[in-house]
């Protein structure tokens, strides 16, 4: 299941994270990802379904005052990117310690010759 499953996005965001206007700009490429976008939380709000965002919104119906559409949209953007940096940090490390010592390297990679 995908993200957009999860939340119910109509459209999976379509971006490579890699290219000059990501590069250039990050903050507003992610601000322009539709499960962001408050479009997404006012069209759950009126045509519910089994995903997260309409069981946040059950949850905004019961007690409005606890959890705004605002803060639903807040927390979209925040499990929109959860994971990321855990994975960045374990790529990371792994490949900091295979470089350690390079016969670790080698029992992966092995070289050829």
């Amino acid at each position: 299941m995908s993200l957009g499953e999860l939340v119910s996005c109509p459209v999976e965001p379509d971006f490579d994270p890699l290219t000059p206007e990501f590069l250039a700009d990050p903050f507003a490429v992610m601000h322009s990802l539709p499960l962001v976008d408050w479009e997404l939380v006012a069209a759950k709000a009126a045509d519910r379904g089994d995903d997260f965002t309409s069981a946040l919104l059950a949850i905004h119906d019961e007690r409005p005052d606890q959890l705004t559409q605002e803060e639903i949209a807040s927390i979209l953007f925040s499990v929109s990117f959860a994971g990321h940096e855990t994975t960045n940090y374990l790529i990371g490390n792994a490949l900091r310690r295979l470089l350690e010592v390079p016969s670790r390297w080698e029992e992966v990679i092995p070289t050829r010759r």
